[in-house]
């Protein structure tokens, strides 16, 4: 997103009522972000900031990550720190690092994202805190049912990104939401997620467009019935649109010997700075 569509995106927001931001240093706009939250006049104490450890960053000790997002949102806090992708026998260690943060209160609240039950059935039995969230990709084409139900078991909500289906025909033409939009006097995004909302999901639909955020507020003076819900549940065909959490090619799990240096190099430097703050705090006057 460019500079001013942020600003524009943000203030729309505001307007409609919405305080959720959900982003990612992969996502190239926090300081944009943190930049338009003060030109509109967004109190921090107002917003709810969603943020995530990449999957590189899973290499080093992330507190190195979550010092550079502090600084580029120009915040003290971050209410919900997530991992972003399961990174295969690294993201149980990132998440202990997670649980440190929460303890401390730089963050808030911790989850994972893209973690599937096999992903959650080992870090269940390693955590001290259990996953807040578990944000998924979920949409009529691709419901998730068993991670979802997962989730609930082990009292994790579920947050569906891509919740529209990146707008694909398919599901923007398809004749049941067409029609459950006429019969309530909706745009086909609106019925989408009221379905979501109603189903116990929480959305976070991505748009630049200060009407489309209006509309994405506006779902709450309508209820679908049961069996619309029903119907719409039954348009799953398992149609991934995003990344596969379990496509290996996704994680650097090959390093060279100059980036295994650089890894070493970026920890000990984290830890010999948080030995020099704790020294000097332990200093008697």
């Amino acid at each position: 997103m460019k500079e001013e569509n942020i600003l524009s995106a943000v203030s729309a927001a505001k307007e409609a009522g919405i305080r959720v931001f959900d982003t990612s240093p992969n996502y190239k706009v926090d300081i944009s972000l943190g930049q338009a939250f003060k030109q509109v006049g967004l109190r921090r104490e107002e917003i709810i900031i969603v943020e995530k450890v990449d999957t590189s960053d899973q290499l080093f000790p992330i507190g190195i990550s979550l010092e550079n997002c502090l600084k580029r949102l120009d915040i003290d806090y971050i209410d919900l720190y997530l991992i972003h992708w399961p990174f295969p026998e690294r993201y149980i260690d990132t998440w202990k690092q997670m649980e440190q943060f929460c303890r401390e209160g730089i963050v808030k609240s911790i989850g994972v994202c893209n973690f599937m039950p096999h992903h959650l059935d080992p870090l269940l039995k390693k955590a001290d805190i259990i996953p807040a969230v578990n944000q998924i990709e979920l949409h009529p084409m691709f419901t998730q049912i068993a991670t979802v139900e997962y989730c609930r078991r082990n009292k994790i909500a579920v947050m569906a990104y891509t919740p529209l289906g990146r707008m694909n025909k398919a599901l923007i033409n398809n004749p049941l939401i067409i029609s459950l939009a006429r019969k309530y006097g909706k745009t086909v995004p609106q019925i989408i997620l009221r379905w979501d909302t109603q189903s116990n999901i929480i959305v976070i639909p991505k748009s630049e467009s200060p009407l489309r955020i209006r509309e994405n507020g506006e779902i709450f003076d309508f209820c679908l019935l049961d069996e619309e819900i029903a119907a719409i549940n039954a348009l799953n065909c398992d149609m991934r649109l995003r990344f596969d959490p379990d496509d290996l090619s996704r994680y650097p799990l090959s390093l060279s010997r100059k980036y295994r240096l650089k890894i070493l190099i970026h920890a000990w430097a984290w830890k010999l700075k948080h030995f020099m703050k704790t020294s000097l705090l332990q200093k008697p006057l």
